[in-house]
């Protein structure tokens, strides 16, 4: 017969983090990080103007489409 092991208590103290505490320590990190993100989307909105207005200057800028067109009756004319 095995007797039983009594569980072995032990007490830890913990130090409570107030909000307001958690607030100040976080506040350099959360500024850090606010930078970077915005430098992230600053940098994704240019290239996503500049893609989108390089686009619509190939659709609709007179000498090109006119370009297109002329090279299409060429390609049509020499390979029939």
């Amino acid at each position: 017969m095995t007797t039983p092991i009594p569980p072995t208590v032990s007490t830890t103290e913990m130090n409570v983090i107030t909000p307001k505490k958690m607030e100040e320590e976080c506040r350099q990190t959360i500024a850090i990080t606010n930078a970077l993100s915005m430098l992230v989307m600053i940098a994704i909105n240019i290239m996503g103007m500049f893609t989108i207005f390089t686009k619509i200057e190939k659709m609709f800028n007179p000498a090109r489409v006119t370009a297109t067109i002329r090279a299409k009756r060429f390609r049509n004319r020499v390979n029939p």
